[in-house]
């Protein structure tokens, strides 16, 4: 709950906040749950936090968390908004079920770095779609300037 109103509440110059509140919960011994890192890994959001995102992507495994379908698609979007489209597409693929938001997820990250073409090949190849799932393929197309 206390990460969660970091999150909320911290401005862009705090963005780090929650950041500090995992690190000393984990100093002092509390263990993570499920509800922890859905609010936790948005705040990893730039290439020079991915040493520390791996590492809590390692305590995510190791508390077993991985197969809540929150924290796949978390795990994802950190990845993806850390630069390392490799690694959010392995945890996609690592997935038992994927869920439509983990779908969305990665054609969005494709879609952001500009691989438009690997967008809508993950689009195509999608058991079902949503808006979502469409605003991702049509802003990547928009953002790579294939928008005839």
């Amino acid at each position: 709950i206390i990460i969660r109103a970091n999150v909320h509440n911290a401005s862009p110059a705090r963005r780090h906040s929650p950041i500090s509140v995992y690190l000393r919960m984990r100093h002092h011994c509390v263990t993570p749950d499920f509800h922890t890192f859905p609010f936790l890994l948005p705040s990893f959001d730039n290439p020079i936090h991915l040493p520390l995102g791996q590492r809590i992507h390692a305590q995510i495994l190791l508390f077993g968390l991985d197969k809540d379908p929150f924290v796949r698609t978390s795990l994802v979007n950190m990845y993806s908004s850390c630069g390392d489209l490799a690694s959010a597409l392995r945890v996609f693929d690592e997935s038992v079920s994927k869920d439509l938001p983990a779908w969305n997820s990665l054609v969005n990250a494709y879609a952001k770095a500009g691989s438009i073409d690997a967008a809508r090949k993950l689009f195509d190849e999608m058991p079902d779609r949503n808006v979502i799932s469409w605003s991702c393929l049509i802003n990547g197309y928009v953002m790579c300037g294939r928008n005839r």
